[in-house]
Parts: structure tokens; sequence; C-alpha cells
């Protein structure tokens, strides 16, 4: 079982997402609701919830900030932010705090539902690397630690894409040498450092690119690419075609 908390000031928000979740998801159970930023500090504080749906725009202290301050004592929540506004600073500080998306109010039953799914899905990995390392702590074989030190890693990348990563600084956080961390890398991943880094940020961008308020340089900050036209080379190897040419393929398409 999952448990979630919903933070939104405005009641009939609260209600209409809480509607969504008993309805679509037998396995979350909403723990409770928060009215403020300061509201859900102290109830996440109480439940320490896998998940948050929470409103950035709130009387006192707003979602980014209670976001910030939830991050230090509780990293491992997948904190999913909503907002009226289309603001491109949300967006970007959203990612800062270790958001895991940004959605657009009104939501729609489908966003809800996919923000949530991809949430569990993440909170689901996190346990798998977490079996990995009691089983390590059992005396369990060192294949198993290198799994378990790999994902570790991995999962910072998914964390902290848009910041600059290195296959130096990821190594010293496995605790290897940087050769044997790029060999042991390419040998579970199926595909050398730079490439997973690289796909990670593809494929967030092609996410925020479903926004038609982003525009292509704001996409290409946000997915840590300062140079718009390098990141339009770096989609297009993968995507074989342009952050552009993606956009306008959605928008047809729907």
């Amino acid at each position: 079982m999952y448990t979630l908390l919903i933070v939104d000031d405005e009641q009939i928000e609260r209600e209409a997402l809480n509607f969504v979740v008993q309805r679509e998801f037998q396995d979350i159970q909403v723990v409770d609701v928060a009215v403020s930023g300061r509201d859900a500090i102290g109830k996440v504080k109480q439940y320490y919830p896998d998940i948050l749906f929470m409103d950035i725009k709130m009387p006192g202290i707003n979602g980014l900030e209670a976001a910030k301050q939830i991050k230090e004592f509780h990293q491992e929540c997948k904190i999913i932010f909503m907002s009226a506004f289309d603001y491109f600073h949300y967006a970007q500080q959203a990612v800062k705090v270790g958001a895991m998306d940004f959605i657009l109010k009104p939501l729609s039953d489908e966003q809800v539902v996919e923000s949530l799914t991809r949430a569990i899905h993440e909170i689901d990995k996190v346990s798998v690397a977490n079996q990995l390392d009691e089983r390590e702590n059992r005396g369990s074989l060192q294949i198993d630690k290198t799994a378990a030190l790999i994902e570790k890693t991995c999962d910072y990348i998914g964390e902290n894409y848009a910041q600059e990563i290195t296959l130096k600084e990821m190594a010293a956080m496995a605790g290897y040498t940087n050769h044997y961390y790029s060999k042991m890398f390419k040998l579970y991943k199926k595909q050398n450092f730079i490439d997973y880094v690289t796909s990670i940020r593809v494929e967030k961008a092609k996410e925020l690119l479903l926004h038609s308020y982003l525009s292509i340089k704001e996409v290409s900050v946000i997915v840590g690419y300062g140079d718009q036209n390098y990141f339009t080379r770096v989609f297009k190897k993968i995507e074989n075609m342009t952050p552009t040419e993606y956009k306008d393929k959605i928008v047809l398409k729907n």
C-alpha cells in the first residue's frame, strides 16, 4: 500500500483529487489533506507519505518552499506539483527542489493517473534497490552489491539530471574507480554512462514538450542543456527529429 498526502488551499480541488485517487487506485491510501505549505510540512512529519500531491500557490509558505523543507527530512517523498499558473519559473523551481512532476490545473483524470503511476514505479525501483542492499548486508554475492550501487547512482541521475553529472562523481558515489564503474555500468545498463544520462534528459524533455507553454529553449535549460543548439542536435540524434518537429507532431496528434 502506498500513502498519499494531498495539499491544496481549495477544498473543491482536494475533494476532486481525492475522488480520482480512490476511484482509480486500490493500492493508494490518502492518509490526510493539508491546506497550506506549513500544514503540509507538519503532516509530512506526522505521516511520512510516499507521495505528495501539492499546489504551488498557497497563502503563507508556498508549495515550492514547503517542498524544499520537506526534502530536508523526507528525501524519498515523491512530490507532484500542480498549479493554475503556467510560469516557466515555477517549472524550473519545481525541478530544483526535486519534484517528480509538474501539472497544470485544471487537472484531467488522465494526468493524475499518469503521474501517480510514475510515482509508484519510482518507489518500486527504490524498494528493489533497498532489497538488494539488505541482501548485501546478509552477505549476498558481490554482484548484488554492484547492481545496487549502480541503481543508486542511476536514481541520483534520475533526480538530478538538470545538473552537471560526471562519470567521476558517480564512480566516487559508488566507491569504484572511474574505469571499473564505467565497465560495470555498461554491463548492467546495456549502454555507456554518457548515453544513459542523455537518454534520461531526452525522455524528460519529451515529457516537457507536451506542455505547449514551454519554449524549446526553456525545455533545454530545465533538462540540463544551456546550449539550445547542442540540445537540438542531441535530441535529433536519439529521436530522429528535432524538438520542434517532435512538439509539432504531438500537437497534431492531439
